[in-house]
Formats: structure tokens, sequence, C-alpha cells
């Protein structure tokens, strides 16, 4: 396989050591020592040594990746940054989990998309929204870089709601997305799953987490290790609150890399979806990113809501077991139809 043109230094950053770099084969030494434990074969002391360069240049170099002020990178950086980061991670660590989905939730403001406070009579605009939107905004996003659209969505109204936090005086549409067949849908996930011992987060979160420590007790401990850094890495970033999409970056790359396997083998590894823990909802919650043709092929869309935003407590969401309840916030002219024609026109 070719290998793109890498830059072996950025600015301050740590330079790329020799076990991480492309040799004659297109293949590094980390990748074939690594691959060498996947496959329960035995590594000898040099490589050891090779991997142990790894995992130290990896815990010296994350934490400045996490300080670099990704804000700050003009145009013209960007590219040039990218050739050195993506050099650090140069292939992806799988781990695949299967996610039954009854339903899902998308909330949409109404002015934003049709630009003013209509009524929204489209389906299409409760789903991911077109490629030539996403490449026109040139915007990362958590789960998607400005080369890729995304389903994103969550599993309650409330879920959205905090997610999105609409202010008072918005009208924003909901839409509830159901199995075309069947009462649930099965998708291959990408877990995320931030430590529970640094982050308060959900219980499905948390029971991934420990599933993934479980690995601890069946593979090389040299290699639990140098996958660890690299978990924790991406598992933070998908939990950290941001204020500028630039500051996406990481996670967006990582997640392109999950969407662009296909035609794997191993099936376990055609990921459908990335399901991580909400950062508005305080990490309380999951929300989840689908692949466009998941939601054209295998979800409708069921019902929609749409009201008016009078007073918000994001703050303050009591657990609700119903997810249609709304709580996170207070509104007044509710409307709710089922009627959704065949061509995705919203019947009020």
């Amino acid at each position: 396989m070719e290998h793109p043109q890498y830059k072996l230094t950025y600015k301050d950053l740590p330079e790329i050591p020799f076990v991480k770099r492309w040799n004659d084969l297109s293949t590094t030494d980390e990748q074939v020592i690594t691959n060498k434990l996947l496959a329960k074969q035995s590594i000898n002391d040099d490589e050891k040594n090779k991997l142990k360069e790894c995992i130290d240049f990896y815990k010296n170099v994350i934490p400045k990746l996490k300080d670099f002020d990704l804000k700050a990178l003009g145009k013209s950086e960007i590219q040039e940054f990218l050739e050195y980061y993506l050099y650090i991670f140069t292939y992806l660590i799988a781990q695949s989990n299967d996610l039954y989905i009854y339903r899902l939730f998308r909330l949409v403001d109404n002015e934003s998309i049709l630009g003013k406070p209509d009524r929204i009579r489209e389906g299409k605009y409760l789903s991911y929204p077109p490629l030539e939107i996403v490449q026109r905004n040139k915007k990362f996003n958590r789960a998607n870089t400005p080369d890729f659209n995304v389903f994103y969505g969550s599993f309650s109204i409330d879920n959205v709601l905090l997610e999105t936090k609409p202010e008072v005086g918005r009208f924003v549409t909901i839409g509830q997305w159901i199995p075309v067949a069947g009462d649930q849908v099965k998708v291959i996930s990408y877990p995320i799953c931030p430590n529970p011992m640094k982050y308060k987060v959900n219980y499905d979160a948390h029971a991934a987490y420990y599933a993934y420590e479980r690995l601890s007790t069946k593979v090389d401990p040299l290699l639990f290790d140098w996958m660890g850094v690299m978990f924790n890495f991406i598992n933070d970033e998908f939990a950290k609150p941001v204020t500028h999409h630039l500051e996406y970056l990481y996670s967006a790359l990582f997640s392109k890399r999950v969407f662009e396997i296909e035609n794997e083998p191993n099936p376990d590894y055609n990921f459908e979806c990335i399901i991580y823990p909400s950062v508005g909802n305080k990490l309380d919650a999951q929300n989840i990113a689908l692949k466009p043709f998941v939601i054209d092929t295998k979800f409708k869309l069921w019902k929609v809501y749409e009201f008016e935003i009078t007073s918000t407590h994001y703050d303050r969401v009591p657990k609700l077991k119903d997810p249609e309840e709304i709580s996170a916030v207070e509104y007044k002219d509710f409307v709710c139809t089922d009627w959704v024609e065949r061509d995705g026109y919203i019947v009020w």
C-alpha cells in the first residue's frame, strides 16, 4: 500500500521516532511487532524495546497534542499539521460491539434549516445533512470531518435537547426514527468508553470500559499498555467540551478512519456507527453517529414533534424512563404527528 507524504516534525512537537517510520515495504517496525503480538506470536528483546519506545513516545506526545492550540491553526497550516499528526497514528486499533437500537431522536432548529421559524414539512431535514453542505461549511464535528456526513442522534428527547441546548424562543423540530422492520435494528458499533475512574460516565460506557479492561488478561501486557495509551487518548477526545470546531479535529479524524473501513473480511469490523457519551449531557447518556446508508436502509421517520422553547433546565434534568418525555425545557405550541408519507413529506 502507498502511504501519504508525512512530516517527521511540526513546530516544537516531538519528532517521529525511527520505530514508527515507514520502511521500504511500506510498513513500520511498530506495525510488524504489534501484528506479531496480536497473532499471539513471541517477540525478541529488541522488538520489546522498540515497542516500549513507541509507548514512551505516545506518553510524551499525547499530552502535548492535548495542549496544542488547534484553534490557532490557519487554513494553510491545517494540512501541514495533519501530515505530522497522521504519522503518529498510522493505523486503527479496532474494537466492535453489536448494538441493538429501538428508536433514535434527532433535533433541528427550524430557523437554522429554513432561514425562518416556519414548520418543517420534509423528513430529509430531520436526517443527516447533505454531503455538499458539509463540504461547503468546512467544519469539523465530534465524529466527522468536512469530507463526509453522518447522522447524529440520541436515545431520548431530553438527550437531544441537552446535546444541542437550543435557546429560549427557538422553534425546534425533533424526529423519531424507528426500524423499517421489526422492533429493533442490530448495527456494528465502535464503542467509545472513557475511563470511569476519570469521568462520571453512564452505565453503558462504564460497562464498555471494563469490557476493554478485561483484555488485559487475554493479550500480552506490553501490547495492552501500547493499546491503552491510544485508547485513552481518543476516549478523552470524545469526552471533552469544545469551543471551536477545530477542537474536534482528533475525534473527527479518528471517526473518518473508522468509517472508511469497508468490505473487511471480518464483518465485525465493518463499522456502521460510533457510540459515545454525550458531552452535553455530562457523559450521563449516549450519542450515536451513523453512516448515512444505515439510516437510509434500516430506519424510517415515524413521529415528529415541534414546539417553541419558553425556558430551559439544562443543569437539572431528572432521569426519565419514557424517552418521549420532556423535562430539559418548558415549551408552548407543542404539535406532534405520526403521519409521514413514504416520500418523507410530513403531514401536520
